[in-house]
């Protein structure tokens, strides 16, 4: 799976299309396989421990 951001209006989209260029469904902007963005890490950065304070 792969997070492409349209530079033009700012949607996000998602498909496993990752080496084929696709269209965003917003405004039409081309967006090329170098824009690919790696979902999983941004989320990754995101998380927590998992360790609840309460417990610490």
């Amino acid at each position: 799976m792969v997070k492409r951001t349209c530079p033009l209006c700012g949607k996000t989209w998602f498909s496993c299309a990752e080496q084929d260029p696709w269209n965003c469904q917003n405004c039409g902007f081309l967006l090329t396989p170098d824009m690919n963005e790696n979902p999983e890490e941004r989320d990754a950065e995101n998380q927590h421990d998992g360790v609840p304070q309460s417990f610490l």
